[in-house]
């Protein structure tokens, strides 16, 4: 590839003599100043992630073929084609089962249900003896079709509430890093580079903690002075990659002092690799599993960094001490500990099964990924006090299934997960990628965090004091909701009286959009409204 810095010096011309330049050398090419492109639909693939290739080249990264070509300099930053995906069609289903004609009312981003007088044949009993709620989540799940739905907003974009903001270019000085100030959201790209005379000291008060996500790439060149991304971007959780940067959605190159990415709450890069090359004094890059985070690593290329000369010596937290706080994972044949910095583990945990009682509920306490499910059931004797003090926000991915049953005392999940981002539903519970079923004093979901379910639908029923699903706008959280059952809740006698934040003052603080003809402001409960725009759930 050609130096990055000639590259630079071609991204700095002025975007109408870029538009032509691009115009010149491809007739076809979108001009770069497009900030958003819906993906087009693509064929069905059956990649799953037991088809997730190995990483290459010892620091998980792929050399480039000797001799390959570089992409010609000045060319837009341009798409590629998006992952296939699996074609619409009815979910699977017991013979024999008839469909009403009649039933509850239809609930806004789900059809309308079957009325059902007991738990649906389609799902197992899990509450009977050897039921399917045991390790391994029942029935055998439909192996992860690739997924194309992308992961959004992390939960600080909520606790830290913010506005959608273009892509920005800002280059030369500080001056411009301001803007970034009340973005959650960058729709486009975010460039930073070039500036020769920044110090150390001018980054130690900058912090952007409502920054969750970026649409297409980040890309850092020649930012002197810079030594880590941990406290200025310290929530970006998702990259999108809906436009990339010659194939890369991260591009960290020529960074004279960055000592560490430092991007800890980062859970996922939707589409396109990582291209960090030639910064002599960044470390941490051994200890960073990048299949955590992306679909593929094949196409990373992770070169020219101190970390290649093995002189860094990463120490994870705990290791200095004696005592291992970090997940180890095996890659290229070393069982190595995960972790961004000296102070921040890289923390995936396995799927759990919490039943019966609270106190294995602690074990969430380090997990912000739990790969598998997480079903929590069965508890019976537990009090609204028993849960007013237990909260696990670094929890920010499922990959599995989410499923709550008969877990009385709970009244929301807003406090227990408020940093929930992403159900993947790489494994279903019987096409469901989040069940909640009997919890008899649940009055509201609660997730606010919630942004994306990239596979499976939804089940929410005999949840005889929940409110707050009417106000819920499923379209922005699925890609399809003809298959959610949302049936036999209170919200389906009418009875709720849903108020979204501000109502109340005769003030709307809320997003309202149409779903069966009625125009309905969109919230999670009285206090968080159901936050994103239409063009990030594509």
């Amino acid at each position: 590839m050609e130096h990055l810095a000639v590259l630079m010096k071609k991204i700095s011309i002025s975007r109408s003599r870029s538009r032509v330049q691009a115009a010149a050398a491809r007739p076809s090419a979108r001009p770069s100043v497009r900030l958003f492109v819906r993906p087009p639909p693509a064929a069905e693939s059956a990649r799953g992630p037991e088809s997730r290739e190995p990483e290459r080249g010892g620091r998980g990264a792929r050399q480039p073929p000797a001799g390959a070509e570089s992409p010609a300099p000045g060319r837009a930053a341009e798409s590629v084609a998006p992952r296939p995906r699996a074609p619409p069609g009815p979910p699977p289903g017991p013979p024999g089962r008839r469909r009403r004609t009649r039933g509850p009312r239809r609930i806004p981003g789900g059809r309308a249900p079957r009325a059902l007088s007991r738990w649906d044949p389609a799902l197992p009993q899990p509450w009977a003896p050897g039921g399917s709620l045991g390790a391994g989540g029942g029935t055998a799940a439909a192996p992860l079709l690739v997924a194309v739905a992308a992961l959004l907003v992390g939960a600080a974009g909520h606790l830290y509430p913010g506005e959608v903001c273009p892509g920005m270019d800002i280059r030369n000085n500080l001056t411009r890093l301001h803007e970034l100030e009340n973005c959650s959201v960058i729709e486009g790209h975010l460039q930073i580079l070039l500036m020769f005379k920044t110090r150390p000291e001018d980054f130690r008060d900058l912090s952007f903690p409502k920054l969750t996500m970026v649409t297409d790439y980040l890309l850092l060149f020649r930012v002197y002075g810079l030594e880590s991304l941990r406290d200025l971007f310290p929530n970006l959780t998702v990259i999108r990659g809906s436009r990339l940067f010659f194939n890369y959605a991260l591009v960290i190159f020529e960074m004279v002092h960055l000592k560490e990415l430092g991007l800890y709450s980062l859970m996922n890069i939707t589409r396109g690799a990582v291209r960090i090359e030639k910064n002599n004094e960044l470390c941490y890059l051994a200890t960073i599993d990048w299949s955590r985070i992306l679909d593929s690593v094949e196409d990373n290329y992770i070169v020219l960094n101190k970390d290649d000369n093995e002189e860094c010596g990463d120490i994870c937290p705990g290791t200095a001490k004696g005592k291992t706080n970090c997940p180890a994972t095996v890659i290229n044949g070393q069982f190595v500990e995960r972790c961004w910095t000296h102070s921040h583990c890289q923390n995936v945990c396995p799927g759990m099964d919490i039943r019966n009682n609270l106190t294995r509920l602690h074990e969430l306490e380090n997990c912000s990924v739990i790969e598998g499910h997480l079903q929590i059931l069965l508890m019976f004797k537990t009090r609204p006090e028993d849960f007013r003090d237990l909260s696990f926000p670094k929890l920010t991915m499922v990959t599995d299934y989410l499923l709550l049953f008969r877990v009385y005392g709970l009244e929301s999940l807003r406090d227990l997960f408020p940093n929930l981002t992403v159900i993947r539903g790489s494994r279903l519970f019987f096409n469901y990628a989040l069940v909640i079923f009997e919890m008899v004093r649940l009055k509201e979901l609660g997730l606010y965090s919630l942004m994306n379910i990239t596979r499976g639908a939804v089940r929410i029923e005999k949840n005889n004091e929940l409110c707050y699903l009417a106000t819920i706008d499923w379209s922005r959280i699925l890609d399809s909701v003809e298959d959610n059952y949302i049936v036999l809740n209170k919200d389906d006698n009418e009875e709720c009286g849903d108020i979204c934040p501000g109502t109340a003052k005769g003030k709307t603080n809320c997003p309202a959009t149409v779903i069966n003809g009625q125009f309905v402001e969109r919230c999670w409960t009285h206090s968080h409204c159901q936050n994103g725009s239409p063009s990030m759930i594509s």
